[in-house]
């Protein structure tokens, strides 16, 4: 038995030196980090005259701030200002909380710009063409919503909104009516990154939202969604940016069959028609589009595309596509759980989209680095786990503040998630914040008038394919 644990002990030993003198090529963690932020990334932006901050310095206090775990937000400026006294010495730093958020809100969408144009362009080297379809990168819109604190400010500028307790067992019978932030995200498919983000109050839409974010889509680009983004106006406007989509949709949404007579897909798809009713008496082109029914269980997926050829698309893909659309789901609970942003701190909208914006950064960041590094070993970066690149790096941070530098950044590498079976769900019992919206129905499906095809006149010949 002695020999045995002798045995074990001379084993442990072993791998803790050969772990520690594991060459490392790329350095520590403050290295990898500065190769996102080189000093001159910010030279085309122009300061307040009056400022004395730099943007560069600017930018990385407020990347501490937002990763940090401290309790309050005074808390992680103070732990942020004790970091960069160390990264940065002789710069300047406000001491106050207020100067360093007047100076962030201040600068904010031009750091916020300059920042993820450079996070996108390095995902770009790190997309491979292994993961994508008929040539097209699949990107997935999805929305979700954060909460903000219950100021007048926040009120008169976010809007409020609740729901309804449910569940007999629920103790609380008045509806919550809280401001809350309306966010909406492109999300890369195979990095599982975001991609882009647009934010605002409770009357700002998600397809206006979205609208607004598809000039930062590359044109290689295949949109899955769900049944809320649907709309004439928004699939013209994705066809004609050159780009692609997959949506799902239900019975909101109108279709014409027949149309074109022998234009009918037998396998994978059915070839259907959107021309709404306005924008056929504006003489606007109806949009061909194919009709996929995908059979999950007892429900049954009506997903529409602009992609018309099967080949390029099948029905199986298609399933599968928009079954990864749940990761962008996956990558909310990262943010309001894991990081724990489920609600902002901030007493103003101003400050609360700053807050959200460098929360989002930190941890593209941070998710960027890691799946970097499981890549460099063939590690599948579906296997990240973000609770052990924050556990790594909020450690680190502590020591940092102290002027340490213990984490090499090969260690990301070890924030892989467990490979253990579970015996039991993690489902809460009695969950009073999980939406109980009923599956989208099948969409109307009618058969085009002689009328119609009519209207159409030559307009409709040029569309057939």
């Amino acid at each position: 038995m002695r020999r045995a644990r002798k045995s074990q002990k001379r084993i442990a030993r072993k791998a803790k030196k050969a772990q520690q003198a594991k060459p490392s090529s790329r350095g520590k963690l403050k290295r990898a980090i500065r190769s996102f932020l080189p000093d001159a990334i910010f030279t085309g932006l122009s300061r307040h005259g009056n400022s004395q901050w730099s943007l560069n310095v600017l930018a990385f206090v407020a990347l501490f701030w937002a990763i940090s775990g401290e309790t309050t937000l005074g808390e992680r400026h103070t732990l942020a200002l004790e970091i960069a006294t160390h990264w940065f010495p002789g710069e300047f730093l406000a001491s106050s909380y207020r100067g360093f958020m007047n100076a962030l809100v201040r600068h904010n969408a031009g750091l916020v710009k300059v920042l993820s144009e450079r996070l996108r362009r390095r995902m770009l080297e790190l997309e491979s063409e292994r993961g994508r379809i008929a040539g097209l990168i699949p990107f997935v819109v999805d929305g979700s919503q954060v909460g903000a604190p219950w100021t007048k400010a926040n009120e008169e500028v976010l809007g409020k909104k609740g729901r309804k307790p449910k569940g007999t067992k629920c103790q609380k019978k008045q509806t919550d009516l809280r401001p809350q932030l309306t966010l909406t995200m492109l999300w890369h498919m195979n990095l599982g990154l975001p991609w882009a983000w647009k934010h605002g109050g409770l009357s700002d839409g998600e397809r206006t939202q979205f609208r607004e974010l598809l000039d930062q889509l590359p044109q290689a680009a295949l949109i899955v969604a769900d049944a809320g983004f649907v709309g004439y106006l928004l699939w013209h406007t994705i066809l004609n940016g050159g780009r692609h989509f997959l949506i799902r949709v239900g019975a909101n949404v109108e279709l014409l069959r027949d149309l074109v007579p022998g234009s009918e897909i037998e396998r994978d798809g059915e070839r259907v028609w959107l021309w709404p009713e306005g924008q056929r008496q504006k003489g606007a082109a109806p949009l061909a589009l194919r009709l996929i029914r995908v059979q999950k269980g007892k429900q049954v997926w009506h997903l529409v595309t602009s992609l018309l050829d099967p080949s390029r698309l099948t029905e199986t893909e298609a399933s599968k596509l928009y079954t990864r659309r749940w990761g962008v789901e996956g990558y909310f609970r990262t943010l309001k759980q894991t990081l724990e942003k489920s609600k902002m701190r901030s007493y103003t909208p101003q400050c609360a989209g700053c807050e959200l914006d460098w929360s989002l950064l930190s941890l593209w960041i941070v998710s960027l680095l890691t799946k970097q590094e499981l890549l460099s070993q063939n590690i599948d970066p579906e296997q990240y786990s973000p609770a052990g690149a924050r556990r790594l790096i909020r450690r680190e941070l502590r020591y940092q503040s102290v002027g340490e530098e213990r984490l090499e950044i090969w260690e990301l590498q070890s924030a892989v998630k467990d490979r253990y079976n579970r015996t039991k769900s993690k489902t809460a019992r009695h969950d009073q914040r999980k939406k109980h919206d009923p599956a989208p129905r099948a969409p109307k499906l009618k058969k085009a008038s002689r009328a119609r095809e009519r209207c159409i006149g030559g307009v409709l010949m040029k569309l057939v394919v």
